[in-house]
Formats: C-alpha cells, sequence, structure tokens
C-alpha cells in the first residue's frame, strides 16, 4: 500500500512542474538542496549498491552481451550518463539556435527520441521505487523524496527548453511512464542480474541529471541550500542505515 502511494506521489509530481508559484519564485534555491540530495544519494546508496553488484555478479556464467554486462556494472553506469548528457546536449543546441530550427524532420526525430529515453527513465524510477523491499519504510521514504525533487527539477529545466509542448503532452507521457514502471514493479518479478543492471544504468543517469539540471551555474548557485541538502539528506541516510529501518 505504501510503495503505490509512492509510486503515486511521484507520478502526481509531474503533473504539477510549473504549475506552482512558490517554487517559481527563486528556483535556484531549491535546486541547490535538490542537488545536494541527489549527489548524496548517487554516493551514499547507488554507488555501494553497484560495488556490491559488481562482485555478486562476478560469479554469474551468463554468456553473450548479457553475461559480459552483468561483469560490467560501472560500464553500464557510464553508458546511462553518456546517453543522458548526449541526448540533453544535442536538444539545447538544436531548440536554442534558430537557424537549426529549420531542420524540422531531424528536429522532431531528435525531440522524439529524448523524450523517449527519459519517458523510460521514469518508467525505471518507478519501477525501482516499487521495488523497494517489503519493510524498509524509511528507506522508500527517503528515496520517494530524493526522487520527488529530482523530477520537480528535471521538470523545470523541460519546461524552459520545450514550454507549451511539455505543458501539452510530456508532462502526462512522463506521469503515465512512472505509473506504468510502478505497476510493472508491482505485477513483475526480475533476476537479481537484471535488477543490477538497472541500478546501474539508473545511477549514471542520476549524476549526470543531478549535476546538469539541479545544481544552478556557478552565477546562480546556492552553497549553503546545496551544503543543506547533502549534510541533512546524508545524516538520515546514515541514521536508517545505523537502525536498519
Amino acid at each position: 500500500m505504501l510503495v503505490a502511494l509512492a509510486v503515486g506521489v511521484l507520478t502526481s509530481v509531474h503533473l504539477a512542474v510549473g504549475r506552482s508559484s512558490l517554487l517559481e519564485k527563486d528556483p535556484s534555491w531549491w535546486k541547490s538542496v535538490a542537488g545536494g540530495i541527489g549527489i548524496s544519494y548517487a554516493f551514499l546508496v547507488l554507488l555501494p549498491k553497484i560495488a556490491g553488484a559488481q562482485q555478486a555478479l562476478e560469479g554469474s556464467s551468463d554468456r553473450g552481451l548479457y553475461g559480459y554486462l552483468e561483469h560490467h556494472a560501472y560500464l553500464v553506469a557510464l553508458a546511462g550518463l553518456v546517453i543522458h548528457f548526449g541526448l540533453d546536449v544535442a536538444v539545447e543546441r538544436v531548440l536554442v539556435l534558430p537557424v537549426r530550427r529549420s531542420w524540422k524532420p531531424a528536429v522532431a526525430t531528435l525531440v522524439v527520441v529524448h523524450a523517449s529515453s527519459l519517458a523510460g527513465y521514469f518508467l525505471l524510477i518507478g519501477y525501482l521505487v516499487a521495488k523497494t523491499p517489503n519493510g524498509q519504510t524509511a528507506a522508500l521514504i527517503l528515496f520517494t523524496l530524493a526522487m520527488v525533487l529530482h523530477a520537480l527539477a528535471i521538470g523545470h529545466g523541460l519546461l524552459r527548453k520545450y514550454g507549451g509542448l511539455f505543458d501539452r503532452v510530456l508532462r502526462w507521457m512522463f506521469a503515465a511512464a512512472t505509473a506504468l514502471g510502478g505497476a510493472l514493479a508491482m505485477a513483475t518479478e526480475i533476476p537479481y542480474g537484471a535488477l543490477a543492471l538497472l541500478n546501474s544504468l539508473f545511477a549514471g543517469m542520476l549524476v549526470i541529471a543531478t549535476i546538469k539540471e539541479k545544481i544552478p551555474g556557478t552565477a546562480d548557485a546556492k552553497v549553503g541550500p546545496f551544503l543543506a541538502g547533502v549534510v541533512g539528506y546524508s545524516l538520515l541516510l546514515l541514521v536508517v542505515e545505523q537502525l536498519q529501518l
């Protein structure tokens, strides 16, 4: 029940992006906090998960590409980072330069690929949230909190890039993808190796998305809120770990 609520909250976040005057007054402040939380989650939760998965998967006897990737979890994380960064930069350059906007077929294709990759990303987030082990209530709440801020920050950036397209189509697309990911997690089971690879892919995408979308540029960065996000969230993670909640 709690997992379904967490997925529902994440789904509704996409629909709320850009519709809160409180968040629009000083986005650099809450983005700095969100950046601190995202970095803390990546380094204190996701990277140790990848390290643990790498050790566990080294004994796998699977062959072929899947078997190779199972033995190279960090390579999968790097691929996630590169893909997310590459598509995001390509979209920004096309949309910012008026000359390139005239390349309508190419621009439309790029936008569709970018939006589809993000939908897949949010589907993955919904899936991983719903796959939080039973009984780990505090871990689920902390994960959901981090992903709520993550989705808000990414949505805020996409609203700036896409404007009306985000309002009319993308927010609904991402909300549906998140809900679908949660539903798939509650209805299916996948092998440990596949779940480890999904976590690795997610880690790479989360790191670059956090740095690119949630930590403002130097001129707008707010060190205090960023450090508050890092320290506060890290302490919560460490307390939960010690108490095994």
